[in-house]
């Protein structure tokens, strides 16, 4: 059964009505001929709606769109436009309200997904914006007349995830931060605002890393992750199976991650030391020794 089909899952309310309307907007997409596949990505395509939610819709066309095919299509949906951008960065965009529900509709060339696999699964690019997208098709739920076999396709590559980007990922994530020297002098002085500004990036390039080490791509707007950790890898052929977090014992935060404001020298062996956060065979990446391996996730390392 297809990643996208979902068929006998139980979503909770706020999902479900949401899901609903998507596919009734899905359906007025895929009548267009220029459109190949529209999917549902976001918070709605893995169960985590609440009523803070809105949707994200996902359109893939074989040549690019008119503004007349954009507007006329949402038009035709329904839908009011709040925010319309041009072509930028391979997309164009809009923000839509449909009955007062906020929708945020992206269109893409088939061959722009095609050129993102190709770089990220073939080549090891470690390009976070293209994960970002290969990870809303790996996780979608399909709408309207799409085209299921060139969806499948995308699925099935994106799934190979290659030794190669676990490479590239955990090397890029923890290169050297510029504005890491300045650590220790925000700690002393008490620059708080700053100094957990650069704790957050620092986060962030850990958590890239341990994506990279688990084989995952990096979504967008993850609601609650702290308690739901970070959402597995599928395969299109078990959607039956329910998101769980991944292996690596790292269901909560790290132990002294986001520390509470105590003495400057603990920031210092967090940011002095990032690669103490990460499963040993991973800094064999970093530090040139042969073979991958596999990371031994049972628990996690301490920081002190």
């Amino acid at each position: 059964m297809p990643n996208g089909m979902r068929t006998g899952i139980s979503m909770n309310k706020a999902s479900q009505w949401r899901l609903e309307l998507a596919q009734r907007v899905g359906a007025v997409y895929t009548s267009h001929t220029k459109v190949s596949t529209v999917i549902l990505a976001g918070s709605t395509a893995r169960n985590m709606s609440d009523r803070h939610s809105d949707i994200e819709i996902d359109i893939f066309w074989h040549e690019p769109p008119t503004d007349d095919d954009r507007r006329s299509t949402i038009a035709n949906a329904g839908g009011e436009i709040v925010g319309y951008w041009p072509f930028e960065d391979d997309e164009w965009s809009e923000v839509v309200t449909f009955g007062g529900l906020k929708a945020d509709t992206s269109s893409f060339l088939v061959e722009t997904m095609d050129r993102y696999l190709a770089e990220v699964v073939d080549q090891a690019k470690p390009d976070i914006d293209m994960q970002l997208l290969i990870a809303a098709v790996q996780h979608s739920i399909v709408l309207g007349e799409s085209d299921l076999e060139l969806l499948h396709a995308w699925q099935d590559k994106a799934n190979t995830y290659p030794d190669a980007l676990v490479e590239a990922m955990v090397k890029d994530a923890l290169s050297e931060n510029p504005r890491s020297y300045a650590r220790c002098a925000l700690a002393e002085r008490g620059d708080v605002l700053y100094l957990h500004d650069l704790l957050v990036r620092t986060a962030k390039r850990l958590m890239m890393a341990l994506c990279g080490l688990n084989r995952i791509y990096p979504v967008r707007h993850t609601r609650k992750p702290v308690q739901r950790g970070l959402a597995t890898r599928r395969s299109r052929r078990d959607p039956r199976q329910p998101f769980e977090s991944v292996g690596t014992g790292w269901h909560t935060e790290p132990p002294g991650l986001f520390p509470s404001l105590p003495h400057p020298s603990r920031y210092h062996r967090i940011l002095h030391n990032p690669e103490r956060l990460i499963a040993q065979p991973a800094l064999s990446v970093l530090h040139g020794t042969t073979g991958m391996g596999k990371a031994d996730h049972s628990k996690p390392l301490p920081v002190d």
